[in-house]
């Protein structure tokens, strides 16, 4: 009813929405730069938080859609309840698959790791940087899980491999990562989104509307 009212070609408040109906409001802005500085400085980890249906997924969105070309590939870990080992494989499939490399399911795990450390020689090789995203990273189950992107860490620093690794999730995730004193250490950077204040309220709602195409003034 709302987009008949307000004469709009689409609806304004979809959660899954284009990325040009996307507001950064103070707090998201900040998080994008931190996100575009931790790929530009070839850092390692950093984890980004807040609460459920604060705009993380909206600013991952748009830091994936601004990257530069030497940027990527980018592999999205939707579930992250995966064991150390299918973290593994999974991140090896996803990243072989960009060469169009085969996948055998029924590999050891010393040969998806050789296979892993080929695949990220190539892309540093080819001037290209990596970017693992694992979303709901608070929802991780094994917690072997934060070992091993500690242990994936090292790659970095004794082959020169170039890749970037953003958890995301709600702020128990910081208290997560804690407990792993060797892989706080490497973080980047903590970002936190907050939400928005009462002017940056009203620029959403503006904003949302002129992206569906509205153009009355509220």
């Amino acid at each position: 009813m709302y987009e008949r009212h307000w004469r709009l070609s689409q609806p304004a408040f979809r959660s899954c929405a284009p990325i040009e109906f996307f507001y950064p409001g103070r707090s998201h802005e900040a998080a994008l730069l931190k996100l575009h500085y931790l790929v530009e400085q070839r850092q390692g980890i950093a984890v980004l938080t807040g609460m459920s249906g604060i705009g993380k997924s909206c600013v991952l969105e748009a830091f994936c859609s601004q990257l530069p070309p030497t940027a990527g590939p980018v592999v999205n870990v939707l579930y992250p309840q995966l064991t150390s080992a299918e973290l593994l494989g999974f991140l090896t499939t996803k990243l072989e698959s960009t060469a169009g490399g085969s996948v055998d399911g029924h590999e050891g795990l010393d040969r998806v790791l050789q296979r892993l450390e080929q695949r990220f020689l190539a892309l540093t090789e080819e001037g290209r940087h990596p970017v693992i995203i694992i979303a709901d990273a608070h929802l991780i189950a094994d917690r072997r899980v934060f070992q091993t992107l500690q242990l994936l860490l090292n790659y970095r620093r004794a082959n020169r491999i170039e890749f970037s690794v953003v958890m995301a999730g709600q702020p128990e995730l910081v208290g997560q990562v804690k407990r792993y004193g060797a892989l706080l250490d490497r973080l980047a950077f903590i970002s936190t989104l907050t939400p928005f204040e009462e002017a940056e309220s009203l620029a959403y709602v503006r904003h949302r509307l002129s992206a569906a195409g509205g153009s009355a003034e509220i």
